[in-house]
């Protein structure tokens, strides 16, 4: 389906990308699908302000007023009218175990103290769309308070209108019929720990200077987020060696990550709903031991050629060729929501040891950067790995945050201990 600017004002409903089409059928108390971007001001939230702030852009993202609704054959996303309203934060984010079903919208915004967050389902979008979303909620927060006037710059602002492009599913334009799938990867290596009760998601974050992380990483000629993958890499190459025998033949022989890319660097669209793919470099854990520096090197070269769009076609074909079989698109949800866990975990989540993701660096408008004093970026949780990673910059400063569903903390400790090891000053926070 085509949805214009003036189309998506009126549609009542639309499909969901193919980025989110196994997403409603997993959704748990456990895998929520919810990640979260947070800015933390240097003054107390005024909470009738940012409800204001929230109404006012609110027309701005249209395609983020809906809700997910069962049809014969596929979930389908349903416009809502009502302003949503912001809630209190609590101790444990991107839990919920109702939010985004019967009727209630696949996002929300958080306020406690000095917080402001939002939390986005990926059935809507992904962190670029998001970050969108709340620099506009805070540009308009601060405008209504009437401080720091300046140029919003690239932030979106509530008297413009949507573009049609917006509303696009970008993976379909870019599908390409002849192109064929990439090869299939093996299992991974996942934690040997048992889950902590649902509902509890337990968040580390590191701060670190960005002045010392990217000079780390510059000495090893490659970008922060290899580098930062390799580090995390080789934290579970560690524990996995340090198995009782028994338990490493039982386990999964390769340490594979999983890095999301952000699909508009590198093709044209302005959408705002999922536009990212993953790439997964990896250790086999056959071949023997790996050092950190072997590790760095062996991930710089993978990221270059798994970035290059002729391989990203290959997995934007084989998801949406899979959408378009005409076999599947014939069994009725009632089957696909029985099926479409087991494909979820047994082609996603079972490939991947844990995941990596770089928002990269958030940029305010000069007059604002000062009212702000950080943001953070946790990723949404999973039962299967366990722990995952997603880092964001903002001033002087990386946020380097762990989210997990164990009790644990073996893999951030070696994480932010190797970091100390080579030089970069970290101090921690926890939830």
């Amino acid at each position: 389906m085509s949805v214009g600017a003036d189309l998506g004002q009126q549609q009542e409903w639309y499909h969901l990308d193919n980025a989110a089409t196994l997403f409603p059928s997993v959704a748990s108390a456990r895998i929520t699908t919810l990640f979260r971007i947070s800015a933390t001001l240097k003054g107390p939230v005024n909470a009738s302000a940012l409800q204001a702030a929230l109404a006012n852009i609110m027309p701005r993202f249209p395609y983020y007023l809906v809700h997910v609704k069962a049809g014969i054959f596929w979930h389908y996303l349903v416009r809502k009218e009502e302003t949503p309203r912001v809630v209190a934060d609590s101790r444990w984010p991107c839990m919920s175990t109702s939010h985004g079903m019967r009727g209630t919208y696949l996002f929300r915004v958080r306020a406690f103290g000095r917080r402001v967050a939002v939390e986005f389902s990926h059935i809507i979008t992904d962190g670029t769309g998001a970050l969108t979303f709340l620099r506009a909620l805070l540009f308009e927060y601060f405008s209504l308070l009437r401080c720091g006037p300046c140029d919003p710059g690239d932030i979106f602002r509530k008297d413009s209108a949507p573009d049609s492009d917006e509303f696009e599913d970008a993976y379909r334009r870019y599908f390409t019929k002849s192109i064929p799938g990439p090869e299939p990867h093996r299992r991974a290596f996942r934690l040997p720990y048992r889950l902590l009760p649902g509902g509890v998601y337990r968040i580390l974050t590191g701060i670190v200077p960005v002045d010392e992380l990217a000079g780390k990483a510059k000495e090893h000629g490659v970008t922060i987020t290899v580098f930062l993958a390799a580090v995390l890499a080789k934290a579970l190459h560690d524990l996995y060696l340090e198995l009782p025998p028994a338990a490493r033949r039982r386990a999964g022989k390769f340490i594979r990550l999983e890095v999301p890319v952000n699909l508009r660097r590198i093709y044209a669209t302005k959408t705002m709903r999922n536009f990212s793919l993953f790439v997964m470099p990896g250790i086999d854990m056959r071949l023997g031991r790996y050092s950190l520096e072997e590790t760095i090197t062996l991930f710089h070269h993978f990221m270059k050629v798994a970035v290059d769009g002729r391989f990203i076609n290959q997995q934007i074909a084989r998801n949406i060729r899979g959408e378009r079989n005409p076999f599947v698109r014939a069994v009725p949800l009632l089957i696909k929501n029985l099926v479409f866990p087991f494909l979820y975990f047994s082609k996603g989540e079972a490939l991947v040891s844990s995941v990596l993701t770089n928002l990269g660096v958030v940029a305010m408008p000069e007059g604002l950067s000062q009212l702000i004093e950080r943001f953070d970026f946790i990723p949404a949780p999973s039962k299967w790995n366990k722990t995952g990673c997603a880092i964001v910059s903002y001033g002087q400063s990386a946020y380097i945050s762990f989210g997990r569903m164990i009790r644990e903390t073996e893999v951030e400790r070696r994480f932010f201990t190797t970091l100390v090891k080579l030089g970069i000053h970290v101090r921690m926070e926890s939830n």
